[in-house]
């Protein structure tokens, strides 16, 4: 038979091994994924746009992002491919949600350098030139 006290040792280097191998076996923290996985693209309505541009420090309600239009990996490359409008880009990062707003324009104002007035020209996505067949300033008809 053992002695008690040698008894107590083997069981006290079991008890370390085991412990030993448990500890090893947790993944720490700090390398673990910090955001979600998929980023999502929610559209937006005017007006809830134009809540945003006039409380710009505001989340988005749950309403606003209820159906998601698109997703992608986080992280990865995305290419624009949506169609003219609004959206956010919604992902987890740490313990919280990141917002961005993504604006798909149909046209794009290029403002001409001149010295004594202002000149301006709308061009579409393919940078061609769009003609107007009538301008409106502050409800005159312009030339």
């Amino acid at each position: 038979m053992l002695k008690v006290s040698t008894m107590k040792t083997i069981s006290l280097i079991v008890l370390a091994f085991f412990y030993a191998g448990w500890c090893s076996a947790q993944k720490p923290l700090t390398n673990s994924r910090q955001s979600s996985y998929y980023t999502y693209l929610y559209k937006i309505a005017d007006a809830d746009l134009l809540k945003r541009y006039q409380q710009p420090d505001a989340d988005p309600k749950d309403t606003e992002l209820s159906n998601p239009v698109d997703s992608f990996k986080t992280g990865k490359y995305w290419e624009n491919t949506l169609p003219a409008g609004k959206y956010y880009k919604v992902y987890a990062e740490n313990n919280g949600l990141k917002y961005s707003l993504i604006e798909n324009h149909t046209a794009f104002l290029n403002v001409l350098a001149n010295t004594h007035d202002l000149q301006f020209s709308l061009t579409d996505k393919q940078g061609n030139s769009i003609i107007a067949d009538e301008v409106i300033v502050n409800k005159k008809m312009q030339l």
